[in-house]
């Protein structure tokens, strides 16, 4: 499992550095890389992709032939006379501006999270800071910064890495679990589904081998796990993320919620929520309590508009805390 975590982890850092390669090029009056350019420019980013002409040559198509299916817009050319072949990026068919919705911001917490614990291996965490900081220089000013907006940033990266392995690889899991700081440590037989971020919270929705049934747990609450080569035998359920909603919404109350925030205020909340006008944000399927906590805390640039009993649950707290002299 470990070795074929590696071989994937160095493809996808060597196709991240030929993208990086190409961008680079294509800001220069040679755009055009022929295979040795190529090749001499890959082997200045890491040594490990000198290799043979073989090797190579089958790496550089297979790599190109992936990001082309991925939508990037590689053009070659062959010379004839010389009998060289180049790349470059085709501007009139450029990627559209790197643009993230909150959950997609919510995966790169995690994968930075992952990165910078090195427990990715080090060219997985090469590709995700390369990634990070070309997100980073095209769709917002400052550079990327990992903040304490979600508790996933608390987790031990391993405990991460071992449910996102056995999810992947589809085996058991053994979870160490404390249902809240004062309790004893249960030990959780699990077939692990997917890691989830949620109104700033972090779950893993696993099927619960001594319960028979779909759970979730906050991986706050998680302080070991073990992963098994035994097989997962439980039908896991097309659509995980929908699942673990519904799982949620039998543990918690989950709301969307409509909120106005002052601009570069509260980032803890309007980067998990959708912006949908000018300082306006919705909050989808986050625990109720959560918003409430948020917005007594961030009272003076947060106010929730819908749903109305939410509103009406935070106004009076506002008024507890008011007549409590806090």
């Amino acid at each position: 499992m470990d070795s074929l975590r590696k071989d994937d982890d160095f493809r996808l850092y060597r196709m991240i550095s030929l993208y990086t390669i190409l961008l680079q090029a294509l800001h220069t009056s040679r755009p055009w890389l022929s295979t040795g350019d190529i090749r001499r420019h890959l082997a200045d980013v890491e040594p490990q992709f000198a290799v043979g002409d073989t090797t190579f040559y089958n790496r550089l198509a297979s790599d190109i032939a992936t990001l082309r299916h991925i939508g990037v817009p590689i053009a070659r050319r062959e010379d004839t006379f010389t009998n060289t072949v180049s790349y470059r990026l085709r501007e009139d068919k450029f990627l559209p501006p790197v643009e993230f919705t909150a959950g997609e911001w919510e995966v790169l917490q995690i994968v930075s999270k992952l990165a910078t614990g090195r427990t990715l291996g080090e060219p997985a965490s090469l590709s995700v800071l390369k990634l990070a900081g070309f997100a980073a220089g095209h769709e917002r000013t400052e550079q990327l910064e990992v903040r304490s907006f979600n508790e996933i940033l608390g987790v031990d990266p391993t405990v991460i890495r071992q449910l996102t392995a056995a999810a992947r690889y589809g085996v058991r899991a053994t979870l160490a679990y404390r249902r809240d700081p004062t309790a004893t440590v249960q030990q959780r037989n699990t077939e692990p589904w997917g890691v989830f971020a949620v109104g700033g919270r972090a779950y893993v929705i696993v099927y619960d081998l001594d319960r028979q049934d779909p759970r979730t747990f906050r991986l706050t609450r998680i302080e070991h796990v073990e992963v098994s080569r035994n097989r997962a035998t439980a039908p896991r359920p097309k659509d995980i993320e929908a699942a673990m909603y519904e799982r949620l919404r039998s543990d918690y109350d989950l709301v969307t919620a409509r909120l106005t925030i002052a601009e570069g205020q509260a980032l803890e909340v309007s980067r998990v929520a959708e912006l949908v006008a000018d300082g306006t944000y919705l909050l989808h399927n986050v625990p109720r309590h959560w918003v409430v906590e948020q917005a007594l805390h961030y009272s003076d640039s947060v106010v929730v508009t819908e749903p109305a009993d939410v509103r009406a649950e935070i106004m009076e707290c506002l008024k507890r805390l008011e007549g409590s002299g806090q």
